[in-house]
């Protein structure tokens, strides 16, 4: 009985609510091209239910969301950039304040991040961040180099062997020196600056 009543309905040209793609269709009830057209509309009107359902498939779905992540990132290079410009404007005062509050975690963070780039490999990053946070909030440290005891704003965590010359990024490998110091001595090997190891 279905077939002959869809066969005496005739043809309709519609164009779709969502996409304003033109489709043919027997039912005149029918608004959307496709249920993925269905499914973005209802999303474009209920925001939070969908953000809610994404959010949910999320957790169940970790490893096929950070790959639709990733995919969607390298699809959409500009547009993400572009975001997170605006994020960074917007967030200027909070991330200041952020920094300030948690400048050894981030310096241990960025200077990983350093050696991971020149592809060296890298230690226990929580050993890296505590000698970062004993580096700024020890209240009495010598300067490893020329011995003298240094001000909290003028200290620096240095590679002994640079990452440049295929030093390690890993606690053993780093120590505190002054600004000074650190300045001068730049990219060259302990030897060179007359410090034996």
């Amino acid at each position: 009985m279905s077939n002959k009543r869809t066969s005496t309905l005739k043809r309709i040209t519609k164009a779709c609510e969502y996409c304003d793609k033109v489709f043919i269709t027997r039912n005149p009830q029918r608004r959307f091209c496709s249920h993925n057209c269905r499914n973005r509309a209802w999303d474009a009107v209920h925001p939070e239910k969908a953000r809610e359902s994404w959010r949910r498939w999320a957790v169940r779905h970790p490893e096929e969301h950070r790959q639709r992540s990733r995919q969607y990132r390298e699809t959409h290079l500009e547009k993400e950039r572009e975001r997170q410009r605006r994020y960074y404007q917007k967030h200027r005062a909070e991330r200041r304040e952020y920094d300030k509050n948690h400048r050894s975690e981030r310096n241990a963070i960025h200077a990983t991040y350093r050696a991971l780039k020149k592809n060296t490999p890298t230690g226990d990053l929580d050993k890296i961040k505590e000698l970062y946070r004993c580096a700024k909030e020890a209240s009495k440290i010598r300067c490893y180099l020329c011995g003298k005891l240094i001000p909290k704003e003028h200290r620096h965590v240095d590679h002994i062997v640079p990452l440049s010359k295929r030093g390690l990024h890993i606690a053993s490998n780093l120590a505190v020196a002054c600004n000074k110091c650190n300045e001068s001595k730049g990219a060259k090997m302990p030897d060179a600056i007359g410090l034996l190891i």
